[in-house]
């Protein structure tokens, strides 16, 4: 009988899917006198996020408690936030740093910019609904009316509206011309549009044909935010890696680091970092690792490490 009810548990056991097996992963991390948060680490860095998402609903089932509840409730601060941002998906994660950009004493204007200008037309889709759900219905586009003014707040109300052309090998020959041409020329009229708008690929082509680049004429034309937005786009639609790179190097620089802009920048693009880390050192002069371990401390600095070196 002993070994019969041995083979049942051994039997129930196999037939656990991996989102049981990572949930009960968690509760015993989440046991005893304090939080395994090593382990807690490991499971949160090596998962997905379709993974996580099947974590949570298999903990709910499991232990009838709500999981981002019971994972709040062990850990505090700045890990924590990463925590919850890692759990979260990635509409959610986004809208959560568009609030925080946002709030408080003033908005800050480059987290916003670097968050809108990194998304896809659906994950600002995405991002869209999370944030309504938590705030009344509101859109995107109704916060940057109310945060912005001005030509930088049409450039972000154009982003919101989600017009990008995405297939980012597309080239519109005609825009490309016309555009550099009257950029050239000093002509900017319509240059939101078209920024916003077109394809990585005509974009590329449109710095092809500009003396000295794209990025230099903005620089040249602009000021203030509506230039930092500018710029942002641009260095999106031509190398990726180098406009996230540059996003993590902002919220590090200064007297003092922007964490949650670094733990959603890094949570946000996890996929691309061994594309982002050589970027990173390429152009700051410093290893990504180096510059996080050196901003960071504890279970914050530990997760946000495994994260960058994966």
């Amino acid at each position: 009988a002993e070994a019969e009810a041995e083979a049942e548990a051994a039997a129930a056991v196999a037939d656990e899917t991996p989102a049981q097996k990572d949930a009960q992963a968690f509760k015993e991390a989440f046991q005893g006198s304090g939080t395994d948060e090593d382990a807690v680490i490991a499971l949160l860095t090596s998962r997905t996020n379709e993974e996580l998402q099947a974590t949570k609903a298999a903990y709910k089932d499991a232990y009838g408690t709500d999981f981002l509840d019971d994972l709040k409730s062990e850990l505090r601060g700045d890990f924590e936030d990463a925590c919850v941002a890692l759990v979260a998906t990635p509409a959610e994660c986004l809208a959560a740093g568009v609030h925080k950009a946002t709030g408080g004493a003033g908005t800050d204007e480059q987290y916003l910019i670097d968050l809108l200008v990194g998304a896809s037309n659906d994950e600002l889709k995405g991002a869209e609904e999370a944030y309504g759900a938590a705030h009344d219905g509101k859109t995107l586009n109704a916060l940057v009316s109310e945060e912005t003014s001005g030509h930088f707040q049409t450039l972000l109300s154009l982003l919101t509206l989600r017009n990008r052309n995405e297939d980012a090998d597309a080239v519109d020959d005609d825009v490309a011309e016309k555009s550099a041409s009257a950029w050239q020329a000093g002509e900017w009229e319509g240059a939101e549009g078209t920024l916003t708008q077109a394809s990585f690929g005509t974009i590329r082509a449109i710095d092809a044909k500009l003396e000295g680049g794209l990025e230099q004429a903005v620089i040249d034309q602009f000021k203030g935010d509506t230039e930092k937005a500018y710029v942002a786009l641009v260095k999106v639609a031509l190398c990726r890696e180098n406009f996230v790179a540059d996003a993590l190097h902002d919220a590090m620089d200064g007297l003092g680091t922007n964490e949650d802009k670094l733990t959603r920048m890094i949570v946000l693009n996890r996929h691309a970092m061994a594309a982002v880390a050589p970027a990173y050192e390429a152009r700051h002069g410093k290893t990504l690792r180096a510059a996080v371990e050196s901003e960071t401390s504890g279970d914050f600095k530990k997760i946000l490490v495994e994260l960058v070196a994966a």
